[in-house]
C-alpha cells in the first residue's frame, strides 16, 4: 500500500534517516504526525493527526513512548501503530553511527518533511518548485497566480502535486529523488492523464501563439521550455547518452553521411533527411527501436525538429482549427458592424435584434 511502499528501504536504496530526529519529532511533532511525514508517509501523518484529535493524542503518546524504550525495535521494524503493531513505515531505514555524516545523500534526510511543509502552507505560490531546484516552473506558476486568468492553473498545479505527494508518494520521489536524496525511480508506469493534459493544452497554446505577430515567438518560446522542463519533471523524456550518441552515429551512416559529432549531429535538425539527394532514405529506417526512442529522444531536448513517421501532429491541428475559428468569428462581427452602420445611415430598421412575437392568431377580443 501507499502508506509503507514509499518509505522502504527497497525504494530509497539508502539508510539515511537519523533517529536522533525521529525521537525529536516523535515527542515534539508527534500530536500533528510530523514524525511520520520525517519518515516519509504523508498519509500516515494524516492518518495520525486525525487519530489523535479523537483521542486526546494517545497515538502521540504511544509512539513518542517506544520511540524512547523501543528503540532496536523501531529502527529494525519502524514505530507501531495501535492496535495493528508495527506497519513497516521507515523500517531499516535509519542509519548507524558508523555511516559519515559527510555524505551528501545523508544529509537530506530532513528534505522530504521540509518539502511537505512548503509544499502545504507555499505551494499554492510555487514554493515547492523553488525549493526542489525547479525555479522557471515556480516563476511560471507565481506569475500564472498573480495575474487574474492564469490564478486557476496555479492553484491546479498545486492540488496535483498535494495530491502527489500524499496518494502517490511513489510519483513524488521520483519526480525530485535528486532533492529528497532518493535513488532515482524508474517513473510511473504510465503518464497520469493531468499530466498528458496538461502539456497537450500547452503545445496547443504555444502553437497558436506562434502564428500570431509581435510577442507571439516570445510566448512560444516561453511556453516550449516549460513544455520541456514538465515533460522531463513527468519522466516523459529519458535519454541514455550512450545509446543516443550510438543512435546520432547510426542515422548518420544510413543517411550517407560522414560520422558526426553529436552536437553537430543536433544542430543539422534532423528530423528531415540528412541527405536531401536521398529521396528513399528517412530518418529511424534501420536502427533498433532503443537505439531510435533514444536519438528522438535526444534531439528533441537539443532542440531538434524530430518528426519521424507516426509523429503526432494533433496538436498543431488543433492550433489551426482554433485559429480559424477565431479569425471567421472577427471577420463576421466585422461584417454585421458593418451592416448595421449601413442600415442606420440609410433609415432602415435592419438589426441584430430578435424578431418581436406577432399578434394573437384569435381574432376574438379579450372581454
Amino acid at each position: 500500500m501507499n502508506l509503507v511502499r514509499p518509505t522502504t528501504l527497497n525504494r530509497w536504496k539508502i539508510q539515511n534517516l537519523d533517529y536522533n530526529w525521529y525521537l525529536a519529532l516523535a515527542i515534539g511533532g508527534g500530536f500533528f504526525g510530523l514524525d511520520y511525514l520525517y519518515l516519509g508517509s504523508p498519509i500516515g501523518a494524516f492518518a495520525k493527526f486525525i487519530f489523535n484529535l479523537s483521542t486526546f493524542g494517545y497515538w502521540w503518546f504511544y509512539d513518542a513512548l517506544n520511540a524512547v524504550v523501543g528503540q532496536d525495535e523501531v529502527r529494525l521494524y519502524g514505530p507501531t501503530a495501535p492496535v495493528l503493531g508495527a506497519i513497516g513505515v521507515g523500517a531499516a531505514r535509519f542509519r548507524d553511527a558508523k555511516n559519515p555524516s559527510s555524505d551528501p545523500a545523508l544529509k537530506k534526510h530532513l528534505n522530504f518533511l521540509i518539502y511537505g511543509l512548503v509544499l502545504g502552507f507555499l505551494g499554492m505560490f510555487g514554493g515547492d518548485s523553488f525549493l526542489t531546484g525547479h525555479s522557471f516552473n515556480g516563476i511560471i506558476r507565481l506569475i500564472c497566480l498573480i495575474s487574474f486568468i492564469g490564478a486557476p492553473i496555479a492553484i491546479i498545479w498545486w492540488v496535483r502535486n498535494l495530491y502527489f505527494y500524499v496518494f502517490d508518494t511513489s510519483t513524488c520521489l521520483n519526480q525530485n529523488y535528486a532533492y529528497f536524496g532518493a535513488a532515482k525511480g524508474t517513473g510511473p508506469d504510465c503518464p497520469s492523464i493531468f499530466a498528458s493534459f496538461f502539456i497537450f493544452l500547452l503545445q496547443t497554446v504555444a502553437g497558436i501563439a506562434g502564428i500570431i505577430p509581435g510577442l507571439g515567438p516570445l510566448i512560444k518560446l516561453i511556453l516550449d521550455k516549460l513544455i520541456k522542463s514538465l515533460m522531463e519533471a513527468y519522466d516523459m523524456v529519458t535519454v541514455d547518452a550512450e545509446a543516443a550518441e550510438i543512435g546520432f552515429e547510426r542515422l548518420a551512416a544510413h543517411a550517407g553521411n560522414p560520422p558526426m559529432d553529436v552536437k553537430e549531429l543536433q544542430r543539422t535538425k534532423i528530423g528531415q533527411e540528412l541527405n536531401p539527394k536521398s529521396k528513399d532514405c528517412k530518418v529511424g529506417e534501420g536502427l533498433t527501436p532503443e537505439e531510435e526512442a533514444a536519438a528522438v529522444a535526444a534531439a528533441k531536448q537539443a532542440g531538434g525538429g524530430v518528426l519521424l513517421e507516426g509523429s503526432s501532429y494533433l496538436p498543431l491541428f488543433l492550433s489551426m482549427t482554433i485559429g480559424l475559428i477565431i479569425v471567421s468569428s472577427i471577420i463576421v462581427s466585422l461584417r454585421r458592424l458593418r451592416q448595421n452602420a449601413k442600415s442606420e445611415q440609410h433609415g432602415s430598421e435592419e438589426t441584430d435584434d430578435p424578431p418581436q412575437p406577432g399578434n394573437s392568431r384569435d381574432p376574438t377580443p379579450v372581454q
